[in-house]
């Protein structure tokens, strides 16, 4: 589970990341990216019902969202707040390919930073 402080809860949050955020793309997987000017770096996840009518598909998926995340925190430079988006295509993958997409997501948005 990721840490209270590194979770983006808020609407307002959410509202002014989606405003002023550059957004990076790959097949299922969309990252949106903005400097929060705080500390640490905070994520919030987007599934939709489109992703798929269950709620149970859903939650999976940000589920293994949350754990891939969790895993990557150390290697994440601080400052940033990213929101991830999800597409059907994505609840169709396991979790090593979700995994291998995200990581290469997050590489290519340039959140690598230690």
């Amino acid at each position: 589970m990721l840490p209270l402080s590194n979770r983006l809860k808020r609407e307002r949050d959410f509202a002014r990341l989606f405003k002023a955020a550059r957004a990076f793309r790959a097949p299922g997987l969309t990252i949106k990216l903005a400097p929060n000017g705080l500390p640490v770096t905070r994520v919030g996840f987007v599934v939709g019902t489109k992703v798929s009518k269950s709620a149970v598909v859903r939650n999976l998926l940000k589920r293994r969202l949350r754990e891939i995340m969790r895993l990557l925190m150390p290697k994440i430079r601080a400052g940033a707040d990213v929101a991830i988006i999800t597409s059907a295509e994505s609840a169709k993958l396991d979790f090593s390919g979700l995994r291998e997409r995200l990581t290469t997501l997050v590489a290519k948005s340039g959140l690598m930073g230690r």
